[in-house]
């Protein structure tokens, strides 16, 4: 259904794996096509998934013409300066620092 999706919308899906190294999905989609459907709520999307983690390290980039954003599960454990991003005021945290970053590089 992404693969889809993505092509729908003048996209393309990449996935690159590798025994022991891990998994990279890389998601294009033409920002402005009609077919493109809206985004929803990244934060909490990243939020739910850094919850179900277990051991793995997470990367998301989101990238506009008005500039870009990045964050990692490496990037949060350092600044937060712990090793379980699953407690609650974390998960939080994480949510609206993803919304927040990704307004400030959105044109709506």
């Amino acid at each position: 259904m992404l693969k889809e999706s993505c092509e729908r919308c003048n996209g393309f899906l990449k996935i690159e794996s590798e025994l022991g190294e891990g998994t990279t999905v890389n998601c294009f989609f033409e920002r402005d096509n009609i077919d493109r459907a809206p985004l929803g709520n990244m934060g909490d999307t990243i939020m739910t998934i850094i919850n179900s983690l277990d051991n793995c390290e997470f990367l998301y980039s989101h990238i506009t013409d008005e500039g870009n954003f990045e964050i990692s599960t490496s990037y949060m454990k350092e600044v937060l300066e712990t090793d379980d991003l699953r407690d609650n005021v974390t998960l939080l945290w994480i949510r609206d620092y993803v919304n927040e970053n990704l307004q400030s590089i959105s044109n709506f």
